[in-house]
């Protein structure tokens, strides 16, 4: 017997849960929380899971934005870094200052560590 809802199949029942819960693997009855925090898709920076839900939350700078975003509070401020020929740039939000940040051999791969404020970059030509 199914713990919250049972559907019909071909093959017999087949139990499911309600929204933020999830099937029991053990006894494929029960239903057991499901941990949003653990999927990619819900919090863009910060997640809290709790029993059958979950809490989006922001790092200092951003507010949330529709339960699940982040935003900048200061969009001004905001820049982005990318890789161009063996170079890395970093560009103002309105496309004004653009800065060499360093000059690599082959830079192919860009990640930036905001709590750390750290640069990693990946270059096939050092394989560093």
């Amino acid at each position: 017997m199914c713990e919250h809802k049972c559907k019909a199949s071909l093959n017999g029942g087949i139990c499911y849960c309600q929204t933020g819960m999830t099937i029991n693997p053990k006894d494929q009855k029960s239903c057991i929380d499901f941990n949003e925090c653990n999927e990619w898709e819900y919090c863009d920076q910060f997640c809290t899971n709790t029993p059958g839900s979950y809490q989006c939350h922001c790092g200092n700078g951003y507010i949330l934005d529709e339960n699940h975003h982040c935003k900048a509070e200061n969009s001004s401020d905001m820049q982005i870094m990318f890789v161009h020929h063996s170079s890395i740039y970093r560009m103002d939000f309105s496309g004004n200052s653009l800065e060499i940040i360093t000059n690599a051999t082959a830079a192919s791969g860009l990640d930036y560590h905001f709590a750390k404020n750290i640069l990693f970059w990946s270059d096939v030509e050092t394989r560093k």
